[in-house]
């Protein structure tokens, strides 16, 4: 999975994770929110439930506020249904990774907006039109965009800070490797064993092995 995600564009190594992990079905095709729901269930086997630690500034004083929650509860979602503007009616399918992938090079919040409901629905639409696909998108995948409710404790600002499982999960797999990596440097070096033979071993022999290295 480290090696998938080293390798992977950053927008698209959430997919590639997950192809990694074996999922079944095109993982770069599924709407964010259900790739999402996924990457933190494969956190939650391979990590266990511990909980989640982040930071962010208060919007407000700049303060460096602390969070550690838990998994976030699953959203309800609508189902995908034609949404109809004046006369029009609009039929759409939900955004997924490729089409943040296309989204990568736009720095034009506008513009980037238009050309993921044309994606999303095979036509160009107004801006009314747009604002009505965001909003059905949003009933729809609600789990496309978590966010967690964060209170400044220097000056009781509340604000909504967004959460990225794909960007987390990430880092815990990026610093579960680099500890491998650093057990498998330890080993070879002191008893000449390959990676392989390292890997190999049962993981509380492994351990046994690296506390006589660094005791």
């Amino acid at each position: 999975m480290w090696e998938a995600g080293q390798n992977a564009d950053r927008v698209m190594r959430p997919a590639a994770l997950l192809r990694a992990a074996g999922a079944d079905e095109a993982p770069e095709r599924l709407p964010i929110g259900a790739r999402d729901r996924r990457l933190l269930a494969l956190r939650q086997e391979w990590f266990g439930r511990r909980a989640f630690e982040t930071v962010d500034d208060c919007p407000r004083c700049g303060a460096c506020v602390e969070a550690t929650f838990d998994t976030p509860p699953q959203s309800p979602a609508k189902a995908v249904a034609p949404v109809v503007v004046g006369e029009l009616e609009i039929e759409y399918r939900l955004p997924d990774t490729t089409d943040l992938a296309a989204l990568a090079g736009c720095d034009d919040p506008s513009a980037g907006r238009a050309l993921l409901a044309a994606r999303c629905t095979g036509r160009e639409l107004s801006d009314d039109a747009i604002a009505a696909i965001a909003r059905a998108m949003a009933d729809a995948d609600p789990d496309g965009d978590l966010r967690m409710l964060l209170t400044c404790p220097d000056c009781e600002h509340q604000w909504d800070s967004l959460f990225d499982p794909a960007t987390y999960f990430w880092r815990e797999v990026d610093a579960a490797a680099m500890r491998v990596f650093r057990e498998i440097d330890a080993l070879a070096t002191a008893y000449g064993w390959t990676e392989r033979e390292i890997l190999s071993l049962p993981r509380t022999r492994r351990a046994a092995y690296l506390a006589l290295v660094t005791s």
